[in-house]
């Protein structure tokens, strides 16, 4: 992993590519240097409705000062509850574990938020179910 620490405050670059350990596919993290958004990070997960690989783009991305990279998708109402986004939650702790299995220099964290009463809560379990409400901490 190379990750750029000389960055404005929203950008990160990863020059980094994992294989999905399941079919060795790529699971294409590559962040530009533009940060214009879907040509830049993404993850391959299987809709599980239609059977048929999407790539979903995260809208955070976070470096934290204690070296923790931060990879955050937002949801909100109806779509927090669908089976896209459990489908899309799930693929992410899949990748951010594989992360975390091989880096040496960072912590990788993440997972789906949603803005409830004027706070952000994050779900980060490797089963998203909606409705786990001790699923969901204050962000």
């Amino acid at each position: 992993y190379h990750i750029d620490s000389n960055l404005s405050k929203h950008t990160i670059y990863v020059n980094h590519t994992l294989t999905n350990s399941n079919n060795n596919k790529p699971i294409a993290i590559n962040i530009s240097e533009n940060g214009t958004g879907k040509e830049d990070l993404g993850f391959r997960y299987i809709d599980s409705t239609t059977n048929e690989m999407h790539v979903f783009y995260p809208d955070w991305i976070i470096k934290f000062k204690d070296n923790r990279i931060g990879i955050y998708d937002t949801k909100g109402g109806i779509t927090a509850k669908s089976q896209e986004t459990k489908d899309k939650a799930e693929c992410l702790a899949r990748h951010i574990a594989e992360l975390n299995q091989n880096s040496k220099k960072y912590k990788y964290v993440g997972g789906i938020v949603e803005m409830r009463n004027g706070l952000w809560y994050l779900n980060s379990s490797s089963e998203y179910v909606y409705e786990n409400t001790n699923d969901w901490v204050i962000f």
